[in-house]
């Protein structure tokens, strides 16, 4: 492949499991303490965590999120991830519980939206758009040439 390889070359099937490999390990992130019976999802699965986490920051370069309208340039975070937001699971693999599992990933998200503005890695401009900074761009892009030139793994 080229040398000049990003992360929106990369499909994400196969792009968002490394990324979540490299949050988990690097340890820029770290489980948000649980307060609430959903958010003991997390504990018990931490590489669920880190999949969403991924997925979210990769929303965010592929589509940075605008104000839902110009005269309210304010973006809440539950604004800017609930068009996002996806189910990460189905009825077939939760059973009844998907509703749980909705609020868990909700929580999920907002906790990995805070924890990446902490570390730079989200950052809001005046006129509102929220977009993924230089240093993650970087870091995904740096993730991606790695993953174009491993050897594809036969199934």
């Amino acid at each position: 492949m080229a040398a000049n390889v990003t992360a929106r070359d990369i499909p994400a099937r196969q792009f968002i499991p490394l990324l979540s490999q490299y949050l988990q390990q690097s340890g820029k992130m770290a489980l948000p303490c649980p307060f609430s019976k959903n958010s003991e999802k997390m504990i018990q699965f931490e590489k669920w965590y880190f999949e969403i986490a991924a997925s979210t920051l990769h929303q965010f370069y592929l589509h940075p999120s605008f104000p839902n309208s110009i005269s309210s340039p304010h973006l809440g975070v539950s604004n800017s991830l609930r068009s996002r937001r996806a189910s990460y699971g189905s009825q077939d693999l939760h059973r009844n519980q998907t509703q749980k599992m909705a609020q868990a990933t909700k929580f999920a998200q907002s906790a990995c939206f805070s924890q990446f503005q902490a570390i730079g890695w989200l950052v809001k401009d005046p006129t509102g758009i929220i977009f993924a900074s230089k240093e993650a761009i970087n870091e995904m892009d740096s993730i991606a040439k790695q993953a174009s030139q491993a050897p594809a793994k036969s199934i």
